[in-house]
């Protein structure tokens, strides 16, 4: 199951963002900035992890497209029963702060093809920490 969720993850997150570039806009992309300015200020993993989690939920919610927000929970729902143990594994994810912070930009400039390459450089980072975690390649098949 868990291999399924980051295969999904890879496979939806850049098309979420580029809906949210679409859809979101300004609005969006200042709540986004607020999350990453937390993010900047954040000195434990755990607080980072949170906002990381907070901040896709409105990049889900801003995309406008329900289907991705049944995905979005359904996906949710697996990973917060495995919550503390992603914690450590995905670090190099929450802490890529740079990159949540260009796609907020991306977003708020709907520029949706920016927000779809921001979005899989940074879901990627997960991607790789997880499967080195299970040592099976993710692929998006």
């Amino acid at each position: 199951v868990a291999l399924g969720i980051i295969a999904l993850r890879k496979a939806i997150a850049p098309t979420v963002a580029a809906h949210a570039a679409i859809h979101g806009g300004e609005a969006l992309a200042q709540q986004l900035r607020a999350i990453v300015q937390k993010m900047q200020a954040a000195t434990e993993l755990e607080t980072m992890q949170q906002l990381a989690f907070e901040y896709w939920g409105h990049v889900v919610q801003g995309s406008g497209n329900v289907v991705f927000k049944l995905a979005f929970n359904s996906m949710n729902q697996t990973y917060l029963a495995a919550w503390h143990s992603l914690t450590e594994v995905m670090q190099e994810e929450f802490r890529d702060v740079a990159t949540l912070a260009q796609l907020a930009d991306a977003i708020g400039a709907g520029e949706h093809s920016r927000s779809e390459v921001l979005a899989r450089q940074h879901i990627e980072l997960g991607s790789r920490a997880l499967s080195a975690a299970f040592s099976k390649p993710i692929s998006n098949n």
